[in-house]
């Protein structure tokens, strides 16, 4: 059984956190929604830094991308808000061997945009995908 969750901004940050947490969901679509602390110059909103939050997104992607479970983390290139996915070079290659090593699969997808929206081709995309999947493991 498959239960996605994805959201927009604080609702991308909001699924973030939640599907690290909560492992009824076992595929997870952040947009625009967080970067790892260590990114430089990156444009962070309030609840990026949260009192008692002491994990940093990098270790949250990789608890939402583990054991079975799939994360796909969708960026704008050069989003006009925050969140910017000509960063993602800086910690993808890391974050997909290190999900893969611990059963699951995370991945970045950048769309070639500079608005702070979801890109719709990418996110249907990443639906299919996650469909696609799911009906190849339920005739197995």
């Amino acid at each position: 059984r498959t239960a996605v969750m994805a959201g927009l901004s604080g609702g991308g940050w909001t699924t973030t956190v939640y599907s690290a947490l909560d492992r009824r969901i076992t595929a997870s679509i952040p947009i625009a929604g967080s970067l790892p602390l260590g990114i430089p110059d990156a444009t962070r909103d309030y609840e990026q830094f949260l009192p008692g939050l002491y994990l940093d997104y990098l270790d949250l992607y990789l608890m939402a991308s583990s054991d079975g479970h799939r994360q796909t983390q969708i960026l704008n290139s050069h989003d006009v808000c925050c969140f910017k996915g000509v960063y993602s070079d800086l910690y993808r290659e890391f974050a997909v061997e290190a999900s893969r090593s611990l059963g699951g699969r995370f991945e970045v997808i950048v769309a070639n945009r500079s608005e702070h929206s979801v890109p719709m081709r990418e996110f249907l995309g990443t639906i299919q995908s996650l469909a696609e999947s799911n009906s190849s493991l339920s005739h197995q």
